[in-house]
């Protein structure tokens, strides 16, 4: 079996990672598997990169595009803080290879700005398998759908573009989305049920296969180490309490920056014993709103190796993400035997067990999340918290088993069943 796997980034961002994950549990089990990133940066034999004369071309249309489409919100929009829109209207005829390939299955991930257009999508002729990492998939532009039901109706009234244009922009591309994939051979795969759920209800995804597989990581390289021993490395000591915070960029509105200073400033969190440290790494990392804790930050990891240590080293990971297809740096915490603490919404519903290996706390609520943050450092059980979450981590997103569900997915694919 023989399997391509296309991405505009090879390394970076979040779903990047997950797709490098996923091809190194696929060799394993024996599947010839290849990457073809339009922005390569590893020396990776097994990463290639997409045609650099047509990738380059359609990237600077694609700012060009971009930047109108940008101006042209902003006259009738003024939330841009909110948006992460994408036309992907740009071809590069990458599928003309992909259709020449021995390649049994073609696998989707992150494919905008310039990689893949709709109408390239709509042309390959091969099986194709397409995670979503995000919701543009199935709406009419839009990455993040927020509270929008819009893409359930084939995205006519946009609130995000405010245009009186008829058809507006989001409803013309998901028309286009329409139009070019209808003969498509075209599996979903959901890292989570509420991503999952989000597509079942698109009027674009509700009649297509959709499979819900998390993300995986190696266990091994997340592993519990002894908590002296990493706050050693960092140079903390035992007398604090850690929290940790992150994620590729923190600035992001919906990784919910504002929420956690909320519940770190809350009074719940007064009078708890040992002094509270927050850690945070990631792009724009360093919270300088919070004057109640010392603080201390890691900026970007790239060290896989180095990730486990902050981990380990804390007593609670915290992720206050308002909207996540999935949360891998919640799986990582509890495979380093760390507890979560998140909103009980999307991604992290299929991750944190409530008060089994973290606190899934009440979407949005600032008191909750800080109740979340003391119950588990103040738990007598935090050891048993440690490890259950290192157990659900190997249970349900070691590669190994990753991997193997979508290896079952492939081939159920190739031979016109989805079981």
């Amino acid at each position: 079996m023989k399997v391509i796997h296309i991405s505009t980034l090879e390394r970076w961002p979040p779903g990047a990672i997950a797709l490098n994950r996923l091809h190194d549990g696929l060799i394993s089990l024996g599947i010839h598997s290849e990457i073809y990133a339009q922005n390569k940066v590893s020396t990776d034999m097994g990463i290639m990169s997409l045609p650099l004369t047509k990738a380059t071309f359609a990237h600077k249309l694609k700012s060009i595009e971009e930047n109108n489409l940008k101006r042209r919100i902003k006259k009738v929009n003024t939330d841009l803080g909110r948006i992460r829109f994408s036309t992907s209207t740009t071809p590069n005829y990458f599928y003309q290879t992909l259709n020449e390939s021995d390649a049994d299955v073609v696998h989707l991930h992150w494919v905008n700005n310039g990689c893949l257009s709709i109408h390239d999508i709509g042309m390959i002729n091969k099986p194709i398998a397409w995670t979503l990492h995000g919701a543009w998939p199935f709406t009419g532009g839009c990455e993040i759908t927020w509270d929008c039901q819009e893409y359930k109706e084939a995205c006519e009234n946009c609130p995000m573009i405010r245009s009186t244009d008829r058809p507006n922009l989001g409803h013309a591309i998901h028309n286009h989305k329409t139009r070019c994939w209808k003969n498509s051979d075209i599996t979903a795969i959901a890292p989570s049920k509420w991503m999952a759920d989000q597509a079942k209800k698109s009027s674009l995804f509700k009649n297509r296969e959709i499979a819900i597989i998390p993300n995986g990581l190696n266990t091994a390289t997340f592993r519990p180490i002894a908590k002296k021993d990493a706050r050693a490395i960092l140079g903390l000591g035992d007398n604090e309490h850690l929290i940790l915070f992150g994620s590729e960029n923190i600035a992001h509105r919906h990784k919910g920056l504002s929420l956690l200073i909320g519940a770190l400033e809350n009074d719940i969190l007064e009078g708890i014993g040992k002094k509270i440290r927050l850690m945070t790494f990631g792009a724009d990392s360093g919270i300088k709103h919070i004057t109640h804790y010392p603080q201390s930050d890691f900026g970007i990891v790239w060290d896989e190796h180095f990730m486990p240590i902050l981990y380990s080293a804390a007593d609670v990971f915290v992720a206050p993400y308002l909207v996540d297809s999935f949360g891998q740096t919640l799986s990582e915490s509890l495979s380093c035997g760390t507890p979560v603490v998140a909103f009980g919404t999307g991604g992290p519903l299929d991750i944190v067990d409530h008060q089994r290996n973290g606190y899934l706390a009440k979407p949005y609520c600032e008191e909750d999340l800080a109740r979340g943050i003391r119950w588990v450092l103040e738990s007598k059980f935090w050891p048993q918290l440690s490890t259950n979450a290192r157990k659900k981590a190997m249970g349900c997103f070691d590669v190994k088993i990753v991997a193997e569900k979508h290896a079952r997915l492939y081939k159920n694919m190739i031979a016109g069943k989805i079981a």
